[in-house]
């Protein structure tokens, strides 16, 4: 289920990936991420749906399914185990080339943050998210552990008010700090009130769907310890992929809002 030209947006692709993400069939699928080195790179799945993986990456459920038609396509491979990532050039054929390559399924929390970045850039190119709705607001906001920022967190929902936001609030240690009703274009969570120790809650209403969430603020030096680590782990010259290993391992460690900025810099540039 590749990204075309004419249709499906990569975050929305991600997010039918989360939906089917305990379907038995996708148990046999070999998901992966793929970047052209150059603007004439043209990727093709079997139906002749073609793809242009340049300058961001883009991403498919099955990659087996894809060949490269023109250009040198970069194929990264996410598996439960960070550390197994590993990347492949090729220059011609398919992506992957069979059901015993060492490929797998991302952990969902990853392909969610994957998601969440994919779909954020496009909101910010063309003001559209394609459908992806309240699986993207949802999951844009903070959510397990944070770092204690040094600037306000910033939820992008587009360049244009969000008719479907109706609500949002924000308690940090059971006081009120956020409040708005409401389309906006952005929700922002202020840093000044998002100290580390504190313990933070939200309430969203978008669109007929009510959610809820929370989120604990960590001293920033405990990130920075464990990016530290993940970085010397990856033991890789190859940027994109360290950038990868890192990110990954931030969202298993409960870190996703943080591990955005990793993310981005591999996929997006």
């Amino acid at each position: 289920m590749p990204h075309t030209l004419s249709c499906l947006s990569p975050a929305l692709r991600l997010a039918v990936a989360l939906g089917l993400a305990t379907a038995p069939l996708l148990t046999q699928a070999q998901a992966c991420l793929y970047r052209g080195e150059s603007a004439d790179t043209r990727v093709a799945n079997r139906s002749g749906e073609i793809t242009t993986p340049f300058p961001d990456a883009l991403s498919a459920i099955d990659c087996r399914r894809l060949r490269v038609v023109t250009g040198t396509v970069t194929v990264y491979t996410l598996t439960q185990d960070r550390q197994a990532m590993a990347p492949r050039r090729i220059d011609n054929g398919p992506l992957l080339a069979s059901r015993g390559d060492d490929t797998g399924i991302a952990p969902p929390g990853m392909l969610q943050q994957i998601m969440v970045v994919l779909e954020g850039a496009q909101r910010l190119k063309t003001g559209s998210s394609r459908g992806s709705g309240d699986d993207y607001v949802q999951t844009v906001l903070p959510a397990g552990l944070l770092a204690r920022p040094e600037q306000d967190l910033i939820a992008v929902l587009g360049p244009q008010p969000d008719a479907l936001l109706a609500s949002f609030e924000l308690t940090v240690d059971g006081q009120v700090a956020v409040r708005q009703k409401g389309p906006a274009s952005e929700l922002r969570l202020p840093a000044k009130v998002l100290a580390a120790g504190s313990r933070a809650r939200w309430k969203l209403v978008y669109g007929d769907q009510a959610r809820e969430g929370q989120f604990q603020v960590v001293s920033a030096e405990q990130l920075r310890t464990l990016a530290a680590r993940l970085e010397q782990e990856a033991q890789t010259d190859d940027v994109t992929m360290r950038q990868l290993r890192v990110g990954a391992g931030l969202v298993q460690a409960g870190f996703a809002w943080d591990a955005r900025a990793w993310l981005r810099q591999a996929l997006l540039r």
